[in-house]
């Protein structure tokens, strides 16, 4: 049987607001959208987190909640999809981060953010050393948004505990994430680490993705391509998995996605090609659905089983 995943990082709540648009406001030139449906979605770290829970895979997560609606809201979440919630509340001044999207008919509207970011590196060091005193974990996903969580201090601790780390990248300071074993960036932000624009080729994106994983060191470098698939670098192989076209809905937690393919299917034994190709699919598969969603194990065997 695999062992537990841990997801360490920016934990946030998605927050829908459905309804339709039939006309501007008379006070200023924006829709007015009759609401008709709210609901709530984990994102971040903990969309990561509910996508390996449904692939039928024991997983627990560290991260930063306020104590509030929001923080309460994920906790609940956590609960109902039997996800082992390590999350820690600093202050009574931490806020939730909090994404609401005003959608009408299959048109997003506006999107307003609630956050505030970490800084309290060293205590979530210790939570983080304490949780592995207690559990087993071979892999541990990082799903770094910027937030503050995945600092350096805390790389160093997960780093230190395991080689098994999968790294979904965020900012310019890579230099936290030396000698992880995968990383895996969209090509603007390979571009950032780059320092100039690549171009979305074969050529341009294994050059300077062989460059990058050479500096800082990691097993693996995956590149996620947009419409043009997901590169895999290593240091004596590069290959390239493209994707069949379809109609976009929805890319909100596509990446999310990806990571939790990949680590499910590496933990529980399968080779680091067929889980690119795995989790190249079910990228596909989840920007055809609306809103963030999550894959199944079943949904996930019957596309494998097309290829």
């Amino acid at each position: 049987m695999s062992k537990e995943i841990l997801v360490v990082g920016d934990v946030m709540l998605d927050c829908y607001i459905k309804g339709e648009s039939l006309r501007l406001s008379p006070e200023a030139p924006v829709p007015v959208v009759s609401v008709n449906e709210e609901f709530y979605n984990l994102g971040g770290a903990a969309n990561v987190a509910q996508n390996i829970s449904i692939l039928q895979t024991n997983c627990s997560v560290l991260g930063v909640i306020g104590d509030d609606f929001g923080g309460n809201k994920i906790s609940q979440l956590f609960s109902e999809s039997n996800i082992q919630n390590h999350c820690v509340i600093p202050d009574d001044k931490m806020l939730t981060t909090v994404k609401t999207r005003v959608v009408s008919g299959h048109q997003q509207i506006v999107r307003f953010d609630k956050e505030q970011i970490y800084n309290g590196a060293n205590f979530l060091a210790d939570q983080l050393r304490f949780l592995l005193q207690k559990q087993e974990s071979d892999f541990i996903v990082v799903s770094d948004y910027a937030k503050g969580v995945c600092s350096q201090e805390l790389m160093t601790e997960i780093l230190r505990y395991t080689a098994k780390v999968l790294v979904d990248p965020k900012g310019n300071n890579w230099d936290k994430y030396r000698g992880a074993f995968l990383v895996k960036p969209n090509l603007k932000e390979l571009s950032v680490i780059a320092g100039e624009p690549i171009a979305n080729t074969d050529a341009a994106v294994a050059k300077y993705g062989k460059a990058i994983l050479e500096q800082y060191e990691f097993t693996y470098l995956l590149v996620t391509r947009g419409s043009k698939g997901m590169t895999l670098i290593a240091k004596d192989k590069v290959s390239h998995h493209q994707v069949d076209q379809i109609r976009v809905y929805d890319v909100s937690g596509a990446g999310d996605t990806v990571v939790a393919v990949l680590a499910v299917l590496l933990n529980e034994g399968y080779s680091i090609d067929y889980a690119v190709n795995a989790a190249n699919e079910a990228g596909r598969y989840v920007v055809a659905q609306p809103f963030t969603y999550a894959i199944n194990r079943s949904e996930l065997d019957a596309i494998l089983k097309e290829e």
